[in-house]
């Protein structure tokens, strides 16, 4: 029984903590009680597999057992990769990293930023755009749009009337030019005063003159022009003729000519030009940085029985992210964050940290250094002799197959021998009548995985129909039939006594 089962079993009358007492625990806690002891309120937690105490807000937070202080750094070592983040608060559970604030969530045991997104720690970049960069981005795309809607609805606002087959104006590149009618000419209809009205319906920006446009506004008149000369005193143009240019008139002091009209670019050849050549996805993946697949394994605490295991899960992890790194040195640095801080395997870590980075040059070493480096310190010789010897005296006895195997398989791959002195233990530690019922196979197994599931099989099989029945109702059929006397069992056997 841990010794938080016991806490709980000691006062039974657990109290709901206050929203303050709540603020009080350190993030990483998820079960925690208040209880009255000789009328003082004191606060209990579960940490990691300890009890500790506190006599409310504003105490420290203390062991159960050994009345020892928690420190701080105790609580911060609760924090998966807390070595890697920047202005950890172990009470609200956020941290910086990379100048981005980002949230520990402990139901899964990761960092996340802001906007949920898991926190890549073993990347040279973050592949994941945080939440305030999306915003920033948004907020320019509306202002152009706002911009590009208001430019494009002042346009609308003015107004445009249809253009005549010959068009006419009164301002000459950009310049308004008041027009004068000529001797004898019609009054046209334009009147003056009158402004247009923008659209209802549409937002629209500051009003503008025509002189502000950049393209002259057009003018109509009721009855066509005459095609008298055109005179202009200065700073003044009148509309040309329908008919071309007229000859210069007398006493003009300024005479304007009409610009020559804008030439349309000749129609593009049948099909147009080609589209532009999309590039290449490898091209855009290349300039991406890779990012990390798969599961980071859990950090290491120093136990030999699960050294093996950590290090599959290791070297599997950081094999798939084999590109994800510039060097081996980097590997293993990466690697050293993997073991767990107050513990012999993060001790262990952080000695060679001290060291490499107390180096001139600072170099990590290559993989297969920190290998061997590895098995040396947590996988000791005796271990392997150990398993060697489990594997020849752990009999399966009346245990099912499946739990006697996940034991035995467990001392063989730590044993590291070969097949046949597998195959050979496994025949060896097999119950009598399982050994026997393989003995009678034919074609015997000639390998180990056939020859575990054989043995899997009739185990099963075995005690699906051999062995003993079940309580529980049984069909009435059977019943009837066990109570029929045998008449082969009553021939052999005597009178009944008196």
């Amino acid at each position: 029984m841990s010794r938080w089962e016991i806490i709980q079993q000691t006062y039974p009358t657990k109290l709901d903590l206050t929203e303050p007492e709540t603020h009080h625990l350190p993030h990483t806690i998820t079960e925690s009680f208040a209880a009255n002891i000789q009328g003082s309120r004191i606060l209990f937690a579960k940490f990691g597999n300890e009890a500790i105490y506190s006599r409310g807000v504003g105490h420290m937070w203390k062991y159960k057992d050994g009345r020892e202080t928690v420190e701080e750094s105790h609580f911060k070592a609760s924090f998966v990769d807390y070595g890697l983040v920047d202005k950890l608060d172990y009470h609200t559970g956020t941290a910086e990293f990379r100048g981005k604030e980002i949230k520990y969530d402990k139901k899964n045991h990761h960092w996340t930023y802001l906007n949920n997104r898991p926190v890549n720690f073993h990347t040279p970049s973050e592949c994941n755009t945080p939440a305030e960069e999306d915003t920033v981005q948004v907020e320019e795309l509306l202002e152009t749009t706002e911009r590009t809607i208001v430019a494009a609805t002042q346009k609308l606002s003015l107004g445009r009337p249809s253009r005549p087959p010959t068009p006419q104006t009164g301002s000459i590149f950009g310049q308004t030019k008041p027009t004068t009618a000529l001797p004898g000419s019609f009054p046209t209809t334009t009147r003056k005063g009158k402004q247009r009205q923008p659209s209802t319906g549409l937002v629209t920006g500051p009003s503008f003159s025509a002189a502000d446009l950049s393209t002259p506004p057009v003018q109509t008149s009721s009855t066509p022009p005459l095609s008298a000369p055109v005179q202009v005193p200065t700073q003044q143009a009148p509309p040309p003729p329908p008919g071309g240019n007229p000859p210069p008139a007398q006493n003009t002091p300024t005479a304007v000519q009409r610009p020559a009209p804008i030439q349309q670019a000749p129609p593009l050849p049948p099909g147009g030009n080609p589209p532009p050549v999309p590039n290449p996805p490898a091209a855009n993946m290349a300039a991406a940085p890779p990012c990390s697949i798969g599961s980071v394994p859990d950090a290491f605490d120093g136990n030999p029985v699960k050294a093996k295991s950590f290090w599959n899960a290791l070297k599997n992890y950081y094999t798939l992210n084999d590109a994800v790194y510039v060097n081996e040195g980097q590997k293993v640095a990466a690697a050293l964050t993997h073991f767990k801080m107050g513990t012999s395997a993060g001790d262990w870590a952080s000695n060679r940290l001290a060291t490499t980075l107390g180096a001139t040059p600072i170099t990590y070493g290559t993989w297969a250094e920190f290998k061997t480096k590895f098995k040396e310190q947590f996988i000791p010789p005796q271990t392997q002799v150990e398993s060697i010897q489990k594997i020849h005296n752990l009999p399966m006895g009346n245990k099912e197959f499946n739990e006697w195997y996940q034991d035995w398989s467990m001392h063989a791959r730590r044993a590291n021998v070969d097949e046949q002195t597998w195959m050979y233990a496994f025949r060896k530690n097999l119950n009598q009548s399982l050994h026997q019922k393989i003995v009678q196979m034919s074609p015997q197994p000639n390998t180990m995985a056939t020859l575990v599931q054989a043995a899997r099989d009739l185990d099963k099989n075995w005690r699906m129909f051999a062995g003993p029945l079940r309580s529980g109702p049984q069909c009435p059929g059977i019943r009837a039939l066990d109570n029929k006397p045998n008449p082969e069992i009553n021939a052999f056997q005597g009178k009944p006594k008196k």
